[in-house]
């Protein structure tokens, strides 16, 4: 995978990020984000796979299949009251890959790092915390 290609998948990933956003008027930011970073995690997984298990044999799958699914977590755990830390710690683990395996396959899972770190940025506090920060008197 070249720095082209890597480039080209963030730009597609900037276009659907704003269209769908567009076309949900901002409701939900974290949502789209996670569920853009399902999709690039899967594509970057698809398009490295086979240069990665000519390469490392079986070890592939999970050097390029563990990210894939680690992006589903913050999809189940979103609902809870554990989203916006299980979505940071998805955040995180991918950079970190991304970052250990930056000479390799990490590339192609870049986007799919930045994506679930903007969700974690993008997630909103839950109501009941959001409430006792308003309703707490102010001091001074």
């Amino acid at each position: 995978m070249t720095v082209a290609v890597v480039l080209a998948l963030l730009a597609v990933a900037a276009v659907a990020l704003g269209l769908t956003l567009r076309l949900r008027e901002r409701r939900d930011a974290a949502a789209v984000l996670r569920l853009l970073a399902v999709l690039l995690a899967v594509v970057g997984a698809a398009v490295v796979f086979p240069a990665a298990a000519s390469d490392s044999g079986a070890f592939a799958i999970w050097g390029v299949g563990l990210p894939a699914l680690m992006t589903l977590a913050p999809l189940l755990a979103a609902r809870s009251r554990l989203g916006p830390a299980v979505t940071a710690m998805a955040a995180g683990f991918l950079l970190l890959w991304s970052v250990l395996l930056a000479l390799g396959v990490g590339l192609a899972l870049l986007p799919a790092a930045l994506a679930e770190t903007a969700a974690a940025v993008a997630q909103r506090r839950p109501r009941s915390l959001a409430r006792n920060v308003t309703a707490a008197p102010s001091g001074g």
